[in-house]
């Protein structure tokens, strides 16, 4: 059963609905054919909401923001009207509150009705491909919407069918999230004093209703903070795992036709697998947070199998199931490294710590006591806001930076033509990531880059490959850093997070 009320919210302009003779338009035909093939596609009643009494001028409607706020998937109806539409605007601000992702979907569908530059899309569609439900011509590259009776109408449709069955059954292999809290009612317009309600001031009323509001909001930015917090603490044992590791007993196990290990080497695999032991059971716990989408995590019990395998050849002397535990193991750390940052990424952009603080700073106004409980976290959350946004930015850089250089290892190996073909896109990056600090860390790089520049030029295959092993060991140190540096960020969230909790929960 699922815990979302609505399987999906349909967000649209009232403009795009419009028929000359009155009659449904494209909007409600879309609605009426996704109700039956999403009915047939679940084998119960699909429950779709699409508001059609608002003419889109009324910019505040908590029956509406409560029907978003329960609803498991937002369909967006992309069109020139929806772009300049305020109240979409909110209802796309509404729904992200409650998550824009699960696991690896977008909770997020993009039905475009026109051919508009993904430059002009809001941040809520940013990566997303969407559903063209449009037809351009070489003079009209903007298009015009797809007629129902159009088979590429009915293709995009059932695509859309099998992407909200997706993000549904994803929803119910998770933790259940907050419950949605309450829509609050619009505050009372300023003006003529106005009489108590049931005997409470209407100032007060105001006051405990963006009272709830914060809580809400808050509530969902701590759920947020300790996912982030989970998902940097995996992004960390997953580098723990190839340095402690992959990279010893990749080395240490013997390659080529050998079919024999010696115990000398058996004893240097089983040293590291009391390193890989340590890890797994930090993942473990990690994982028992129940915090992290189970789909992020199912690799955890792939690195369990490898073990196994790793520990059944140590004991059976057999060389080919170390090799193949290792390489299972290669194999997560070649994928989810990446994977993991960019959902930790994503996290922390949405945390909206800035319209949190703005919230908590209007609470403050209205009431002296959170103002003295309180009111230095303002700017300490506007503070980390910023703090975060520039942590977040440095790891993301830092970590392509890192899997490029990863990419480059195998061409030094190789011959002089793969380097200095692939050597000059490498330096353009290292020299956008640090090629203007000043600091020692920087120019060591820069010197070693240059000297990288001059093996290439003088076909140096030797010094080439000295001077990448020792580049490659300076740029990892500094992803470490900024490793190191969100890692207190997401500490500081939290110990700024931890009073506001104790005051909250005592009102």
């Amino acid at each position: 059963m699922s815990r979302y009320q609505w399987d999906a919210f349909i967000s649209f302009s009232h403009l795009d609905d419009r028929t000359p003779s009155g009659a449904p338009g494209w909007v409600t035909e879309f609605r009426n054919t996704l109700a039956v093939l999403l009915t047939s596609r679940l084998g119960r009643e699909a429950q779709l909401w699409l508001d059609d009494k608002l003419n889109g001028q009324v910019m505040f409607d908590p029956r509406i923001q409560a029907a978003i706020e329960n609803s498991a998937v937002l369909i967006a109806i992309y069109s020139a009207s929806y772009i300049g539409s305020g109240y979409c605007s909110k209802e796309r601000e509404w729904f992200g509150r409650t998550g824009l992702t699960i696991g690896d979907q977008g909770r997020v569908l993009l039905v475009r009705l026109v051919n508009i530059p993904p430059a002009e899309w809001p941040k809520e569609f940013t990566g997303r491909l969407g559903f063209n439900f449009f037809r351009t011509t070489a003079n009209d590259p903007r298009g015009f919407p797809l007629k129902p009776n159009d088979q590429k109408y009915s293709d995009e449709m059932e695509s859309v069918v099998v992407a909200i069955d997706q993000i549904l059954q994803a929803l119910e292999q998770t933790q259940p999230a907050l419950p949605p809290q309450p829509a609050p009612a619009p505050a009372p317009p300023a003006g003529p004093a106005v009489a108590p309600i049931n005997g409470v001031a209407p100032e007060t009323l105001e006051f405990e209703l963006r009272k709830q509001d914060f809580k809400a909001d808050f509530q969902r930015c701590v759920a947020q903070i300790r996912l982030l917090s989970a998902r940097k603490d995996l992004h960390d044992q997953l580098h723990d795992l190839e340095l402690k590791f992959l990279v010893p007993v990749s080395t240490t196990i013997p390659t080529g036709n050998s079919l024999a290990i010696d115990g000398q080497r058996l004893d240097i695999v089983r040293e590291h697998n009391f390193a890989l032991s340590e890890i797994l059971d930090n993942l473990r716990a990690i994982v028992a947070r129940n915090v992290v989408p189970a789909n992020e995590i199912r690799w955890v019990d792939d690195i369990a199998k490898a073990q196994e395998r790793l520990e059944a050849g140590m004991r059976n002397l057999d060389l080919i199931s170390l090799r193949a535990a290792v390489k299972d193991i290669g194999r997560v750390n070649d994928l989810w490294p990446a994977r993991i940052n960019a959902k930790l990424t994503e996290n922390a952009r949405g945390l909206a710590l800035l319209d949190l603080a703005t919230k908590l700073q209007q609470l403050c106004t209205m009431g002296s006591s959170f103002a003295q409980q309180l009111g230095d976290k303002v700017q300490k959350l506007k503070d980390l806001d910023a703090q975060i946004s520039k942590l977040v930015t440095d790891h993301d850089d830092w970590q392509t930076y890192d899997v490029e250089l990863s990419l480059f290892e195998t061409t030094v190996s190789q011959n002089l033509q793969e380097i200095a073909a692939s050597w000059p896109g490498l330096k353009q990056r290292g020299d956008a990531l640090y090629g203007g600090n000043s600091a020692p860390w920087a120019q060591n790089l820069i010197f070693l880059g240059g000297k990288m520049d001059r093996a290439v030029q003088t076909a140096d295959m030797a010094s080439a490959q000295d001077c990448f092993v020792r580049l490659r060991s300076a740029a990892r140190d500094q992803f470490y850093r900024a490793d190191k540096d969100l890692k207190k960020g997401c500490q500081a969230l939290e110990q700024v997070g931890e009073p506001i909790d104790t005051v909250l929960r005592a009102v």
